[in-house]
């Protein structure tokens, strides 16, 4: 596994990156990067080498998966694992993030207090050298990956796995919608 020292992060709402700061740099004691935005990520991401890329899914000008297409499109940013943060709580819209070259997705509201342990993971989760398609998800293992390329390669409903066990790092303890929290 490679060890975790420096995380990227963008979000464009302040108070998510303040916490996102104090959770990653303050009880982490990760090297961290904020961003504001996607094409900040695109300019911060080479200079500041990141272990990890944590990125909102909805950010104006550029998104999340606009931004995650551009970092596989590079290959000094091609393998560095990318999670998305979303605030999105229906099945069907946390389906359409899993996206191919996605390591995994945390769902607002996260556990700031955990949040650095729980992205330990995804951190062995690299994209691989050289995509086969645009329109496959391939990574080296884990079940978090595994269960990622069944999602972003069909349905939830063809999948052949649970559709209300998202591979999901962190979501509400009351989830309305009924998708169980897995670790």
């Amino acid at each position: 596994m490679t060890e975790l020292q420096r995380v990227l992060f963008a979000d464009d709402e302040p108070d998510i990156r303040t916490i996102l700061s104090l959770s990653l740099g303050t009880v982490g004691g990760y090297a961290i990067l904020s961003c504001t935005s996607g094409y900040e990520v695109l300019r911060e991401v080479h200079g500041f080498a990141p272990d990890l890329i944590l990125l909102d899914v909805r950010m104006p000008n550029l998104s999340g998966p606009e931004t995650l297409i551009a970092l596989r499109k590079n290959r000094m940013s091609a393998r560095i694992p990318v999670v998305f943060m979303t605030a999105q709580s229906t099945l069907g819209e946390l389906e359409q993030c899993l996206i191919p070259g996605l390591t995994g997705l945390i769902v607002k509201p996260f556990n700031a207090m955990t949040l650095a342990k729980d992205l330990l993971p995804f951190c062995a989760l690299r994209a691989p050298s050289r995509p086969e398609s645009p329109n496959s998800l391939h990574t080296e293992s884990g079940t978090i990956a595994r269960q990622s390329a069944e999602f972003a390669n069909c349905s939830v409903a063809d999948s052949g796995l649970n559709p209300h066990r998202l591979p999901l790092l962190s979501q509400p303890e009351n989830d309305p919608n009924g998708i169980e929290r897995t670790n």
